[in-house]
C-alpha cells in the first residue's frame, strides 16, 4: 500500500511509510494558521494538506521538500507556487515545437492561476513520478496574462491568494485537459508564449499536466483518503492517510466495494457553447463545503474544458466515479 498521511488542521511534520502519506485537514474555528502568509484557515475549514518532495529531473540531491500542499480529488496535476521554490532547483521549462515556453491558465470557481509548465521529479511516500509536467504558479517571468484567462475571476497567483504552497490534483483523469487541448487551441487553457505575446495552443497529452499517481511505477491505479470518525461537535484537527494504489498490495484491496464508471466528455468539431448545465450537490477533498449549484453557462469553474458537437446532449458523473456526493452534469450544446 502506498499511502501518505493527511491532516485537517494546523500542519506539523508528516510521518510516512511506503505508499502512505500523512494528510492533515484544517478544521472550522481553529485559531492557528498553517503559515503566516496564507489566507485565514478558518475561511477554508476542510482543506487537506500534505508534504511532498520535488527534484530537478534525474537528480537525487537537487531536491526540495514543500509542506502545505493542498490535496484535491477534483482536479488533475501538480501545481506549485513560484515563491516557495528554491532557485537552485532550476526546473527546465517545457517548450513547444518552435522552442517557445508553454504556459498554463487554470480557472477555478473563485479565480484563476497562471504560470509556466516545467519539468520535475515528484517524490511522495516512497513513490516517484519522474519528469512530471508541473505548473509553476505566479512565475515573475510570465506577468502578461491573456484576457481569456484573467476574465474568469481574481488572480490566485500568490500563497496568500491561493491559500496553499501548491496543489496536488489526484482526480480520476490522466491529464488536466485531455483530448480537447490535444486537438484544439482552447482559450483559457494552454498557451505558447513567444516574445510577441501568448496565444492559445494545442498540447499533446503527454505534455499536459498529468495525474501524478498514474506516473508511479507501482500503486498507480487510484487513491483513497482515509480520515478518522469525528465527534458530532467536530474537532480542531484530524490526521489520516492518502493511500496510493487499489488492489496493488495485500492491504489495499477493494474488498466488497462497488466499481462505478466515470468518463470525460469527448471533444468534437465544430466546437459549440454549452447552453445549459444542471449540477447536483458535490463535495470533494478540494472543497470547503457541500455546494448545490444552479445552471451555469459554462464549465470553466469546474476545471473542465468542454467541446461538444451541435445539438449534443451529454450526461456524466464527475470526480470520484459517481460516488455518493459526487458531481453530476447534464449539458445541452448549441453550435457557435
Amino acid at each position: 500500500m502506498a499511502a501518505l498521511a493527511v491532516m485537517v488542521g494546523c500542519l506539523v511534520g508528516c510521518g510516512e511509510e511506503v505508499g502512505t502519506a500523512e494528510i492533515r485537514r484544517q478544521a472550522r474555528r481553529k485559531t492557528c494558521s498553517p503559515s503566516p502568509s496564507m489566507r485565514d484557515p478558518r475561511a477554508y475549514p476542510t482543506i487537506p494538506f500534505i508534504t511532498i518532495t520535488i527534484c530537478a529531473p534525474g537528480s537525487s540531491s537537487n531536491c526540495q521538500t514543500i509542506d502545505h500542499i493542498q490535496v484535491d480529488t477534483g482536479s488533475t496535476g501538480l501545481r506549485i507556487l513560484s515563491s516557495v521554490l528554491s532557485a537552485s532547483l532550476s526546473l527546465p521549462q517545457q517548450q513547444d515545437a518552435s522552442g517557445n515556453p508553454v504556459v498554463e491558465c487554470v480557472q477555478f470557481a473563485d479565480g484563476f492561476s497562471w504560470g509556466p509548465v516545467k519539468m520535475a521529479d515528484l517524490r511522495i511516500a516512497g513513490e516517484q513520478a519522474s519528469s512530471l509536467p508541473v505548473q509553476i504558479i505566479g512565475d515573475s517571468a510570465f506577468t502578461s496574462i491573456p484576457s481569456a484567462c484573467s476574465s474568469s475571476g481574481p488572480p490566485e497567483n500568490t500563497v496568500t491568494t491561493f491559500g496553499a504552497n501548491g496543489l496536488l490534483g489526484v482526480g480520476v483523469f490522466m491529464q488536466d485537459c485531455g483530448s480537447a487541448c490535444a486537438q484544439f487551441a482552447v482559450s483559457g487553457a494552454y498557451y505558447t508564449c513567444p516574445a510577441s505575446g501568448c496565444q492559445p495552443t494545442q498540447v499533446a497529452l503527454a505534455q499536459q499536466l498529468q495525474n501524478p499517481v498514474a506516473m508511479f511505477s507501482t500503486d498507480n491505479n487510484g487513491v483513497l483518503i482515509q480520515l478518522p470518525a469525528l465527534p458530532a461537535a467536530g474537532a480542531a484537527t484530524a490526521t489520516g492517510s492518502l493511500i496510493f494504489g487499489i488492489g496493488t498490495q495485500s492491504n489495499n484491496g477493494l474488498g466488497n466495494a462497488t466499481i462505478l464508471a466515470s468518463m470525460r466528455i469527448r471533444a468534437t468539431s465544430p466546437p459549440c457553447s454549452v447552453t445549459s448545465v444542471t449540477r447536483t450537490a458535490t463535495s470533494t477533498a478540494g472543497s470547503s463545503a457541500l455546494f448545490r449549484l444552479q445552471p451555469l453557462p459554462d464549465l470553466h469553474g469546474s476545471r473542465r474544458r468542454v467541446l461538444l458537437s451541435r445539438d449534443d446532449t451529454e450526461s456524466f458523473g464527475d470526480l470520484a466515479g459517481d460516488q455518493p456526493g459526487a458531481e453530476h452534469h447534464q449539458l445541452q450544446c448549441r453550435q457557435r
